[in-house]
């Protein structure tokens, strides 16, 4: 959501997303608002990233916090697809800028919720000990 919601002020209107909600940013303090202090890539790689940050948890759930070989590409696939989009943008095989920004929030944004397991499970195996 807070990705989607980056969005509404700070890209084109040729975006899908933003044809749902474009009555919304005509009319709101968002469009009116001076965003010029906004770095580059909280407007252009975050959403990206939060998009894959909340895949990831999502799989990771779904499998109840656990990796396996059967369910690692399920896990992985997020930034899988993010990597082929941005290799796929190298290319111009699809539309878009490259971006090494990109890349490094994918990777980020990966690591945190693995991390999160990594230490949910050593705290678990300290508290059974």
């Amino acid at each position: 959501m807070i990705g989607g919601l980056l969005y509404v002020p700070f890209r084109t209107g040729n975006i899908i997303f933003l044809k749902y909600f474009g009555d919304f940013y005509q009319h709101s303090f968002i469009k009116k608002a001076d965003w010029q202090f906004m770095p580059d890539w909280i407007i252009y790689s975050l959403p990206d990233a939060l998009w894959i940050l909340s895949f990831t948890y999502l799989m990771l759930s779904i499998w109840d916090f656990k990796v396996t070989k059967e369910n690692s590409f399920w896990i992985f696939i997020a930034l899988i697809v993010g990597i082929g989009y941005e290799i796929g943008q190298t290319t111009d095989f699809i539309s878009g800028t490259f971006d090494y920004m990109d890349l490094v929030l994918m990777l980020i944004a990966t690591g945190i919720p693995l991390t999160h397991l990594s230490l949910n499970q050593k705290k678990m195996l300290y508290v059974k000990n």
